[in-house]
């Protein structure tokens, strides 16, 4: 009887943790804004993995970004409550770097953009639109 109890116990906590895990990959999705105001990028879900377009830009003259991938390759890291492996390149930048996106609050990201050591990273905040 014991057996069955902690079978069942065992059962419950793998259910409810996975559940858990599912409700907060998808958290990044939707429209953010850089928290500067110069542009926005959309967050979609493609294959199980996360990437970033342009979908608006503040300064006219760099409308060709628009639709560019900024973020590619990102995957959900539950154990650091992370998305990783994943590269950024923002329009001012003239290479991509590797990258990490962690979530500050529902409707705060931070990215973070390195080569080699993620230490010396540069931050980019984002707020969420939608």
């Amino acid at each position: 009887m014991r057996t069955i109890i902690l079978l069942i116990l065992s059962c419950f906590i793998v259910y409810t943790t996975q559940a858990r895990v599912n409700s907060n990959m998808d958290d990044i999705l939707g429209i953010w804004q850089m928290e500067n105001g110069t542009l926005q990028v959309e967050v979609f879900k493609k294959e199980g993995k996360y990437f970033g377009k342009i979908t608006w830009v503040k300064d006219q003259s760099k409308k060709g970004s628009i639709g560019q991938l900024v973020l590619w390759n990102l995957v959900y890291d539950a154990e650091s409550s992370e998305w990783n492996n994943g590269e950024i390149r923002l329009p001012e930048m003239n290479h991509s770097a590797s990258c990490y996106l962690k979530l500050i609050n529902k409707d705060t990201i931070i990215a973070t953009g390195y080569h080699g050591l993620r230490m010396f990273g540069k931050d980019a905040k984002f707020n969420r639109l939608k």
